[in-house]
C-alpha cells in the first residue's frame, strides 16, 4: 500500500504536548476542552500540565451548620480537584458568599484543608506539588495545612506562598496548632481581613518565612511572634491602626503597636502606609539594614505634617527607596534631603512649593513628583545627574483653595513649561518620563444611588436599614464602630421620638386657644418646630459617619456640609453613601484581584539590586 500524504493533525500529538497547548487558554476555556471530543476529554481527565495553574470561583451555595451559622458548599470542587491534584502547582480560589452575610454568621473553615480534601479518607491523601495558594473568602477561617494523618511537611512539602483575602482569621483548635503552616513557607499574606480574634502568641509561623503581608486587617499592634522569624526580610502592614491607642490617636510618633520594630533588625523592606501615624516612628532608627520603606499617607486627618516628624530616618543609612507621598508636607524633610544613598524617591501628593538642591539628588535614579511642584521650580533637576526615570503625578492641592478660582485648580501662564523642558533636555542620564493619572483616586462623590435600583428602593422606603449597613461597612474598613441593628434603630428612633412629642403636644394644647385662626397657627408652629428639632438631632447623629467616609475616600464636603445634607435630604444622602461604599469595595476587590493594594506604590526593579 502506498504511503498516505496526509498531514498530521492536532489530535495526533502526544497527550503531554496537547496539555501544554491547552494550558495557554484561560481557565474557564480549559474546563470546556473536555466537551470538544473524546481525545480532549482524556487529556483533561487527569493530572497534567493543563492544570498547572487553577484560578476559579467556587461555592455559590450555602449549607447550614448547627447554631444557625453558614458555610459554603464545597464537595464538588474537592472531588474535581482530587483527580488532578498531583499536577496543580498554583491554586487561586474565590469562595463566593452572598452579600449581607456577616462574618460572625459563617462557620470557621480550615483553610486550605477543607477546600482540598473534604470528606476524604486520610489514607487516600498523597503529597502534592502545590507551591502557591490564594483564597478569597469573606468569612471565618483558620489555617490548617495538615492532610488528615499527614503533617504539613508530608502533605504540602513544596508550598511556599499563601495569600488570604477578606478572611476573618481565627485561632485553630489547640490540637491543630502544629498544622497552621508548612515548613517551607516563605510568603504569607492576609489582606483585607480581620485578625482581632487571632491569638498571635500561640500562632506557629515557620522560621523559613521571609515575607509577611498583613494589609487592611485593623491591627493595633505587630504580631508577637515576629522577633522569632530570623529570616524575615519584608514586612507589609499598611492600612492598619498602629497610631491608635485605645481608639485615640497617640500624642507623639512613638506607638505601642510598633514596639517590636527594633527587634527586627534584619528587615530590608517595610510598608507602614496609611497607618494613622503622626510621623516616621522612632523605632525606625534601629533598622540599619532597611532598603525599601513606604510611608505613604501616614498623615492622620487634614493636619499637615512637620519636617521634623521624619528625623528618625537619619539612622536608615542603607535606604535606597523611600515613599513619603500624600502626607501634606510643605517642604522636603531635612532628614530626607540629606540622604546621598537614596536611589528612588516618591514624594507626590504633597504641598511642596519647590524641591531643594541637596545631597539626596546625588545618586537618585527615580523621582515621582507632582506636575505643580516641577513647573514651579525645575532648577533642582540640574543636580540630579544620575536620574533615569521621572514620573509626574497629576495632583492638584485642595488645601488651601486657590484664590479667584475653583478649589484645587492651579493655572500657569503660557510658556511656564519652557524652563522645565530645557532642564529635561540637559539631563544626561534621563531615559523615561511618565505622566501618571490614577483613575481610582476619586475627587468627587458618586451620583445619587450610583445606578443601583436596590439602594434606591431601600433608601426610599427604609433609609434606617441602609444607614445601618453603611455603619457596618465603615466598621469593616476600620473606621468607627457600631452594629447595623443599633445604628438602624437610632436612625429610626430619633425622628420618631420628636414626631411622637409633636403629636402629644398637639393633643394637649389643641383646645387651649380661644381664637380658631390663632389655634391653627400655634399648632402648626409646634408641629414644624418638633419636626425641625428631630431633623437637627438626626443630622447631628448621622453626619459624623459621612465625615468618616469622606476621610476614608478623600472626598470634598461641598456643596452642602455633612449636617445640612442630612437635614434637607437624609434619604438621598444615605443612598449616596451606600453607593460610595459599594464603589470603594468593588475598587478594592479589583485591585486585590490584580495583585495591587490600594495605597501601595511599587518600587522600580532597579531598587532590588544584589
Amino acid at each position: 500500500m502506498a504511503p498516505t500524504s496526509e498531514q498530521p493533525q492536532l489530535l495526533d500529538l502526544p497527550p503531554d504536548l496537547l496539555a501544554r497547548i491547552g494550558a495557554q487558554l484561560p481557565f474557564i476555556e480549559r474546563l470546556q476542552l473536555s466537551l470538544v471530543c473524546r481525545r480532549w476529554r482524556d487529556v483533561c481527565a487527569g493530572p497534567s500540565e493543563l492544570w498547572r495553574t487553577v484560578d476559579t470561583c467556587i461555592c455559590r451555595g450555602l449549607r447550614a451548620h448547627t447554631g444557625g451559622s453558614f458555610a459554603p458548599h464545597i464537595p464538588g470542587f474537592a472531588r474535581w480537584f482530587a483527580k488532578r491534584e498531583t499536577g496543580v502547582e498554583e491554586l487561586r480560589l474565590e469562595v463566593a458568599m452572598p452579600e449581607g452575610v456577616p462574618f460572625h454568621d459563617t462557620y470557621p473553615l480550615p483553610v486550605p484543608a477543607a477546600l482540598l480534601h473534604e470528606r476524604r479518607e486520610p489514607r487516600l491523601l498523597v503529597p502534592l506539588p502545590l507551591r502557591k495558594f490564594a483564597v478569597h473568602y469573606r468569612g471565618c477561617a483558620w489555617l490548617d495545612f495538615g492532610g488528615g494523618e499527614l503533617s504539613p511537611a508530608e502533605w504540602l512539602p513544596h508550598l511556599q506562598k499563601v495569600a488570604l483575602f477578606s478572611v476573618a482569621l481565627h485561632s485553630p483548635p489547640r490540637e491543630r496548632w502544629a498544622d497552621q503552616a508548612p515548613p517551607c513557607l516563605t510568603d504569607l499574606s492576609v489582606i483585607g481581613g480581620r485578625l482581632q480574634g487571632f491569638e498571635w502568641r500561640n500562632a506557629w509561623l515557620p522560621p523559613s518565612l521571609t515575607a509577611l503581608v498583613l494589609s487592611e486587617d485593623n491591627l493595633n499592634g505587630l504580631p508577637h511572634p515576629l522577633p522569632s522569624l530570623t529570616n524575615l526580610r519584608s514586612l507589609v502592614v499598611d492600612n492598619n491602626r498602629f497610631g491608635m491607642e485605645a481608639g485615640v490617636l497617640a500624642e507623639d510618633n512613638t506607638s505601642l503597636g510598633l514596639s517590636l520594630l527594633p527587634q527586627l533588625t534584619q528587615l530590608e523592606e517595610l510598608n507602614l502606609s496609611s497607618c494613622m501615624l503622626r510621623g516616621a516612628p522612632r523605632e525606625l532608627s534601629a533598622l540599619r539594614q532597611l532598603r525599601i520603606l513606604y510611608l505613604h499617607g501616614i498623615a492622620y486627618g487634614e493636619e499637615p505634617m512637620a519636617p521634623q516628624d521624619f528625623e528618625p530616618l537619619r539612622a536608615c543609612t542603607a535606604l535606597a527607596f523611600l515613599s513619603i507621598s500624600r502626607n501634606l508636607l510643605r517642604e522636603l524633610p531635612p532628614a530626607v534631603a540629606g540622604m546621598p544613598h537614596l536611589q528612588a524617591l516618591h514624594c507626590e501628593e504633597n504641598n511642596f512649593a519647590a524641591l531643594p538642591v541637596a545631597p539626596y539628588l546625588t545618586n537618585l535614579r527615580e523621582l515621582l513628583v507632582d506636575w505643580r511642584t516641577l513647573l514651579a521650580s525645575p532648577g533642582f533637576l540640574g543636580s540630579a545627574t544620575q536620574l533615569s526615570r521621572l514620573v509626574l503625578q497629576r495632583f492638584q492641592s485642595l488645601v488651601p483653595p486657590v484664590p479667584g478660582g475653583g478649589a484645587g485648580f492651579i493655572t500657569h501662564p503660557l510658556g511656564a513649561g519652557e524652563a522645565l523642558l530645557a532642564a529635561l533636555a540637559a539631563m544626561p542620564s534621563l531615559q523615561r518620563v511618565d505622566d501618571v493619572y490614577e483613575a481610582g483616586n476619586q475627587t468627587h462623590w458618586v451620583t445619587a444611588c450610583g445606578g443601583d435600583i436596590g439602594i434606591c428602593c431601600t433608601g426610599l422606603w427604609c433609609p434606617c436599614i441602609l444607614f445601618g449597613r453603611n455603619v457596618e461597612l465603615l466598621a469593616e474598613e476600620g473606621i468607627g464602630s457600631g452594629s447595623a441593628r443599633t445604628s438602624c434603630f437610632n436612625f429610626w428612633s430619633i425622628p420618631a421620638a420628636f414626631s411622637l412629642t409633636s403629636l402629644g403636644l398637639l393633643a394637649a394644647l389643641g383646645g387651649f386657644t380661644a381664637h380658631p385662626a390663632a389655634s391653627q397657627l400655634v399648632l402648626r408652629s409646634i408641629q414644624h418646630g418638633c419636626y425641625a428639632a428631630g431633623a437637627t438631632a438626626l443630622a447631628s447623629y448621622a453626619s459624623r459617619r459621612r465625615s468618616q467616609l469622606r476621610q476614608l475616600e478623600g472626598l470634598p464636603e461641598g456643596p452642602l456640609s455633612d449636617r445640612w445634607s442630612y437635614f434637607w435630604c437624609p434619604g438621598l444622602t444615605v443612598c449616596q453613601e451606600a453607593a460610595q461604599l459599594k464603589h470603594c469595595q468593588r475598587r478594592r476587590l479589583d485591585a486585590e484581584a490584580g495583585g495591587h493594594r490600594r495605597t501601595t506604590v511599587q518600587p522600580p526593579p532597579l531598587q532590588r539590586m544584589a
